[in-house]
């Protein structure tokens, strides 16, 4: 039986405004916190969510353009945010994770990141993730990530 069949969309939608106002409040300060994710939609009978990630200007590198591990760490958060649902609430680390980035990123825009899971087993996970300038509408990169799901509690 999977994980997410008694849940429900409403539940669904509750549990990523949560992560979300966790990521900002409980994490103020570290990575996941820094890079301010935005809850916009999600899709439980897709498995689909779309986050947004305004960004920053200590997020550029030396090309003021967005860093391409700024790109990589959105799209991580995104995908780790739809599995820990998926999975149960369980911690999922990250496995594998594989990005392509097509074009730079400017840091007066936000990124918007649409995660879909392609799989969702016992142990294992495959998600993707697609990200787009929310000013032109063109994707900067994508990625490919597998996940782990540990048996521990995603909150203490």
């Amino acid at each position: 039986m999977s994980k997410i069949e008694n849940n429900t969309q409403e539940q669904m939608e509750a549990y990523m405004h949560r992560t979300v106002e966790e990521n900002l409040v409980q994490q103020e300060g570290r990575i996941n916190g820094m890079i301010a994710p935005e809850f916009v939609r999600c899709s439980l009978e897709d498995k689909t969510v779309l986050m947004r990630y305004p960004m920053q200007y200590w997020q550029t590198n030396r090309m003021e353009v967005v860093h391409g591990g700024i790109l990589t760490t959105c799209m991580d958060n995104a995908m780790a945010i739809l599995n820990m649902f998926l999975a149960g609430e369980y911690f999922t680390p990250t496995l594998t994770m594989e990005t392509k980035f097509l074009r730079p990123m400017q840091f007066e825009d936000a990124l918007l990141v649409e995660v879909t899971a392609m799989a969702v087993g016992r142990q294992i996970s495959h998600l993707r993730a697609e990200a787009k300038s929310e000013a032109t509408g063109k994707t900067v990169a994508t990625a490919t990530a597998t996940f782990m799901t540990t048996g521990l509690a995603a909150r203490k």
